[in-house]
């Protein structure tokens, strides 16, 4: 649920808010680094994790991680319209291997009906937010701190998901076992503060279409 995704953030938005305090980051240097922030913010955290939270509702992770794998061929159009990648033969091949791999992978849980259809969407969905993130971020964050860009990305993530939240009906929930807390602590310190801080250091020195292959990876 988006009130789920909304918890994770808030707990990372937490956490690397103290990073950048005793780390001493510094904060964005002028409006251009504050948009790609809000982007971001709005971007890969709203609109990407908003929508794959909603989509596995319904969803078999299997099915979900096919559809996401087309990810590094969206990063590889967007790096191109911003100028930033050539679209090669080599590049191409290799992102059409790795989502072959992935669906050999996940063979058994790819199925469509009626009912998965607008969910898939929103992961092919999530897939383009997260390669618009990843790109905009190569060419305008070259200056901007990982742990600035995601602290007050999160944080402003975490208003638009519990927007959404709240628009759904769902209000504000907290898990009600000890598994749940569990989950969402390794999903908020592993899969968003120490990924997310590794991902975006990662796209500092590799192109953005090399990066966005980790997602498939996974």
């Amino acid at each position: 649920s988006l009130n789920a995704s909304g918890l994770r953030f808030v707990i990372s938005a937490s956490v690397l808010l103290c990073l950048q305090y005793f780390t001493r980051a510094p904060m964005p240097k002028n409006r251009r680094e504050w948009n790609l922030i809000i982007f971001v913010g709005i971007i890969l955290i709203g609109l990407d994790y908003g929508l794959i939270y909603w989509a596995e509702e319904t969803l078999a992770t299997g099915l979900t991680s096919v559809l996401f794998a087309v990810m590094p061929l969206f990063t590889l159009i967007c790096a191109r319209v911003l100028g930033l990648e050539t679209i090669t033969f080599r590049k191409v091949a290799g992102i059409v291997i790795s989502i072959a791999g992935v669906c050999v992978l996940s063979w058994e849980h790819v199925g469509f009906n009626t009912k998965t259809l607008l969910p898939a969407a929103a992961v092919l969905g999530a897939a383009l937010c997260s390669a618009l993130t990843t790109t905009a971020t190569k060419k305008y964050g070259k200056e901007l701190h990982p742990i600035t860009l995601n602290a007050w990305s999160s944080v402003i993530g975490v208003f638009c998901l519990y927007s959404g939240a709240l628009v759904r009906g769902e209000g504000f929930q907290i898990p009600s076992t000890s598994t749940g807390w569990f989950a969402m602590i390794y999903l908020a310190l592993g899969g968003s503060v120490a990924a997310f801080l590794l991902y975006f250091w990662l796209l500092k020195h590799w192109d953005a279409t090399r990066t966005g292959l980790i997602p498939v990876l996974t």
